[in-house]
């Protein structure tokens, strides 16, 4: 029973479900406390926030963002300006700064690195560009050319391509000044019949197109729930005022009718 549960224990947070966090907003940041108790458990600090999944949370602090667990440790730091979703127990993060400024506009530079599932740097960030790893190896891009790293941050398959594709079934395309062509995890070409091409190049083509779109589906989602929520936090809290309101008024017209009825 988690109304007569005493936290004595930060660890016992980790037991809790995700669905038991709640969100709060002080006015001016973000913070988690638990529904069933109110009891506050990560105070406010964070500009934006996501609920909890599998035991973790995206948040953002000032434009940079993090993961955390339930007791509020950074296990992904909030310095990052995006993080991939995870692949294979690796996912991909990427920093900002700012490098000029083109009359009112703002030039960024981006920067791509690799972290674990415990926020430790495989790969701080450094490529112009990073895809997530499929078949234990990523496409980065370095100095306007592509290559292949492994899990480990090594490089495997030289930055030499125009543009690269995720392995699939140990084959990935590659784009050279000639066109398109079929590489293995070797880095010799595959040469493959014409029926098995057009297959592979609308597999290609489309895949990095409906991942966009997935990724893209997906927050949306996210923030539309996290904003209904929000909204419906604020009407049951405006629609309990009200209802207060109006048993209020109502006693005070029965304390008036009786008053009436005592003078009479």
């Amino acid at each position: 029973d988690l109304k007569s549960h005493k936290f004595s224990d930060e660890l016992d947070l980790l037991a809790i479900s995700d669905e038991e966090f709640d969100y709060f907003y002080n006015g001016e940041k973000y913070g988690y406390k638990l529904k069933s108790t109110g009891k506050v458990v990560i105070p406010c600090k964070y500009n934006s926030f996501s609920n909890f999944h599998n035991g973790y949370a995206e948040v953002e602090i000032n434009g940079k963002i993090g993961i955390i667990d339930k007791r509020g440790n950074e296990i992904i730091p909030i310095k990052y300006h995006n993080i991939q979703p995870f692949r294979e127990g690796l996912t991909i993060v990427s920093t900002r700064s700012k490098i000029k400024k083109e009359g009112w506009v703002d030039s960024w530079q981006y920067k791509y690195g690799v972290l674990n599932s415990t926020g430790q740097e495989i790969v701080a960030p450094k490529y112009e560009d990073a895809n997530s790893f499929s078949e234990g190896l990523a496409a980065v891009e370095q100095n306007g050319e592509w290559g292949y790293i492994d899990k480990h941050g090594e490089m495997i398959i030289p930055c030499k391509y125009e543009d690269a594709y995720p392995f699939i079934s140990g084959i990935a395309r590659v784009k050279t000044e000639e066109g398109y062509k079929y590489i293995n995890k070797k880095d010799d070409s595959i040469q493959i019949n014409l029926i098995a091409q057009l297959l592979l190049d609308l597999l290609f083509c489309y895949r990095k197109i409906l991942l966009c779109i997935f990724i893209g589906l997906l927050s949306l989602i996210v923030k539309i729930h996290n904003y209904l929520e929000y909204v419906g936090k604020e009407s049951r809290r405006g629609c309990s005022t009200y209802l207060s309101q109006r048993a209020t008024d109502a006693r005070n017209r029965d304390r008036n009718l009786s008053k009436d009825m005592n003078r009479n």
